[in-house]
């Protein structure tokens, strides 16, 4: 029996802390949008992207989640 060569690898971390770094494919699946909606947002700086060679980039995760999380501190009067 031979084992499938397609395996799930692990989420690559950055070198400097925890952080889970995604692919621009896994971001958007992340997110439920389409990969050129994760490179616009790099692009306009909404994301930040790190560099792993040329044309490849990823993601950190948890700056993606925060994007869906709404910011508090203030009542609406």
């Amino acid at each position: 029996m031979t084992r499938s060569r397609r395996s799930r690898k692990a989420h690559p971390k950055s070198k400097h802390d925890d952080t889970v770094l995604l692919t621009v494919r896994q971001a958007a699946r992340v997110a439920h949008v389409d990969e050129r909606t994760v490179r616009r947002w790099v692009n306009r700086g909404v994301l930040t992207r790190h560099w792993f060679g040329p044309g490849d980039i990823r993601i950190d995760r948890g700056e993606l989640v925060n994007l869906g999380t709404p910011i508090t501190g203030g009542s609406v009067a």
